[in-house]
């Protein structure tokens, strides 16, 4: 479920997941998560932030524990006329992950739960 709420240039955002039979028999799932974008005035730039937390009934069969992951972005849509929107978004994320608990295999974590840069580019047509 998602709600959003504008305010003048700030947009409030939620969302809420429910899984009865999650991933690997980990049992029952919920995922919150909560936003702001401010539409900054300024070059057609929005400034957004998430915090959100997931939360497992048997975490252990899943490999992590519960956790949370927080993040920062900057977008700006271009419109191409007759064509759509191209939408580009940098970002910055991370998460409450350890290392030894990221996508274990034989025993060893992964390094792809640390703090990354990303870059995205969109389309709506």
């Amino acid at each position: 479920m998602r709600a959003s709420r504008s305010l003048g240039p700030v947009t409030i955002l939620a969302t809420l997941g429910a899984s009865p039979n999650y991933c690997a028999s980990s049992g029952t799932g919920f995922y919150v998560e909560g936003g702001l974008d401010w539409q900054t005035g300024f070059w057609g730039l929005t400034l957004g932030g998430r915090l959100a937390h997931q939360m497992l009934q048997r975490p252990a069969n899943f490999g992590a524990g519960n956790d949370s992951w927080w993040g920062v972005n900057l977008t700006r849509d271009f419109t191409i006329e007759a064509m759509g929107t191209l939408t580009a978004t940098l970002s910055y994320v991370q998460t409450s992950i350890a290392h030894e608990h990221c996508v274990p295999i034989a025993g060893r974590g992964q390094d792809i739960c640390g703090a990354r840069a990303l870059a995205s580019l969109g389309f709506r047509f």
